[in-house]
């Protein structure tokens, strides 16, 4: 039986129970400056030897959105060129983060990462969560 240690989600406070390999690959998350290509995350995690990966990646999808809009008001563009998450997956994310009121829209405007107009300019208020 793998031997079990405390992880925090930085992303919502909340502790949660992580194997000493998913971990290692939390930690691994941590350090990249842009979330993994989705076809990627197999061969990362079996290097880590966690066979449910998705959950861990989806955690890191989240914590970076967060934390991208928490600095300010940003377009998923935007946030997709800094983070390396598809814009798909961010409309996914923000849209079950409207639901829990932790992401909203404040302002609709020009994107300045691709020039487009009535663009949706994302905000959460992270620093308090």
């Amino acid at each position: 039986m793998e031997k079990m240690t405390n992880g925090l989600s930085s992303y919502n406070g909340e502790r949660s129970k992580y194997t000493e390999n998913e971990a290692k690959l939390w930690a691994y998350l941590l350090k990249q400056s842009k979330h993994p290509q989705i076809i990627e995350h197999r061969c990362i995690a079996a290097s880590f030897k966690v066979p449910n990966f998705r959950p861990i990646f989806r955690e890191d999808a989240y914590r970076r959105l967060l934390f991208e809009t928490s600095k300010e008001p940003t377009t998923a563009a935007t946030i997709a060129k800094r983070t390396g998450l598809t814009h798909k997956y961010i409309c996914q994310l923000k849209r079950k983060l409207e639901k829990q009121k932790r992401i909203e829209v404040v302002s609709i405007g020009r994107c300045p990462t691709t020039g487009s107009n009535g663009v949706q300019f994302l905000f959460s208020n992270h620093s308090k969560q």
